[in-house]
């Protein structure tokens, strides 16, 4: 059976994305994953703005469409993810890796219905969902949030999505079909520097 790490930040499109095709990819093969929550501003590939967050939006639209996935623009958007990452991890048994179920919680509380990310009546219910308490996320899960940023970047992770086996980093949308591949021995290469990026894919 194979370690896999999948990184992710709920602001990301892509992350969402490849978060709900990662089973249907890698079904059949020999497979756990560690879903390890990051701020994607604190790794050093992500160079975004509001013009590339418009590009992000249209193309994560087109590619959700393409999949048959729900995708929805979030209000705000752009946001700062850092209370919500923070709920993830406060929710996290070991460290700061969520469990799926977590993450699909805080990715759908996004990226489905389109509302007010912060709205209180809906984060009240993501809390009861997560049968969290109101002030779960404090200043320790902000501190691992960080530390596991900090670890993420030391890996080579620069953005995300970013899947990880083997020491093998596969990134953006596709990274479920890298990390299939590498995992049924047809992977050549693996993609460890970044991109001339402009914030998009990822």
């Amino acid at each position: 059976m194979k370690h896999l790490r999948f990184y992710f930040d709920i602001v990301s499109p892509y992350a969402y994305l490849a978060f709900e095709r990662l089973p249907c990819v890698l079904e059949g093969l020999s497979y756990e994953v560690s879903y390890q929550a990051v701020e994607r501003a604190g790794l050093p590939g992500y160079r975004g703005d509001d013009s590339s967050s418009a590009i992000e939006m249209q193309q994560a639209r087109e590619m959700a469409n393409r999949y048959g996935l729900e995708l929805s623009l979030p209000a705000p958007y752009p946001f700062s993810p850092v209370a919500l990452l923070c709920l993830a991890l406060a929710s996290a048994r070991e460290g700061y890796t969520p469990s799926r179920y977590v993450c699909k919680s805080v990715l759908h509380h996004v990226w489905r219905g389109g509302g007010d990310v912060y709205n209180a009546q809906r984060s009240q219910a993501l809390n009861r969902a997560l049968k969290l308490d109101r002030d779960a996320a404090g200043h320790d899960a902000l501190q691992t949030l960080r530390v596991a940023t900090a670890d993420a970047a030391a890996r080579g992770v620069f953005n995300v999505p970013t899947g990880e086996v083997d020491g093998q980093l596969f990134w953006g949308l596709d990274c479920p079909e890298g990390l299939a591949a590498y995992m049924r021995g047809d992977a050549e290469s693996t993609e460890r520097s970044p991109p001339e990026m402009d914030g998009r894919r990822g």
